[in-house]
């Protein structure tokens, strides 16, 4: 029997019919994904919201009394206190963040995105954590000397920053009726 070799007609179409059938399937998958971007945006931007104003009720200690009115990521409430949106690079990506203070002195700060080791810098998003206690009501100098949590100094230098950067930070705005 004569050795039959394989020619590039015999091979090809079968080739060209499974590429076919994978672009086809990618096709599909990229509009399912399209359509599903589009039909929760808005659902994920008001959770997100939400999720702000939450975090922003716990530092402070009550819901705002006027709606979220941010000016370059600043925001005077009635009381007297600055809300400030910050982000700062800490170990395990950008570290994002909602700061108060009050007269010159920080009422505390709230991670509301962050990418850190797990474990070890659990501590962000614990605001009870005594290293994060001890950062309320100190003013920008009073943070100079504070040390960093061992194992996790890049963190914790990062949340002293936003601290300090939202202490710096002046009112821009006040969400009062007079």
């Amino acid at each position: 029997m004569p050795s039959r070799r394989s020619s590039t007609n015999d091979w090809l179409p079968s080739v060209l019919k499974g590429i076919s059938f994978l672009a086809l399937i990618a096709c599909a998958c990229a509009g399912l994904l399209v359509a599903t971007e589009r039909s929760t945006t808005e659902r994920i931007l008001v959770n997100k919201q939400h999720y702000e104003l939450k975090q922003i009720s716990d530092l402070i200690g009550h819901v705002p009394a006027a709606p979220p009115q941010w000016h370059d990521d600043t925001w005077l409430l009635c009381d007297g206190t600055t809300l400030v949106r910050a982000q700062r690079q800490g170990y395990g990506g950008i570290i994002h963040a909602v700061a108060a203070h009050r007269q010159h002195r920080l009422v505390g700060i709230r991670v509301s995105g962050h990418q850190e080791t797990p474990g070890i810098a659990d501590f962000v998003v614990l605001p009870e954590h005594p290293w994060r206690a001890g950062l309320r009501g100190r003013s920008a100098n009073e943070l100079t000397g504070i040390d960093a949590v061992s194992g996790a100094t890049i963190t914790s230098r990062a949340l002293i920053a936003l601290a300090k950067e939202a202490l710096g930070t002046p009112a821009v705005a006040k969400a009062c009726s007079s």
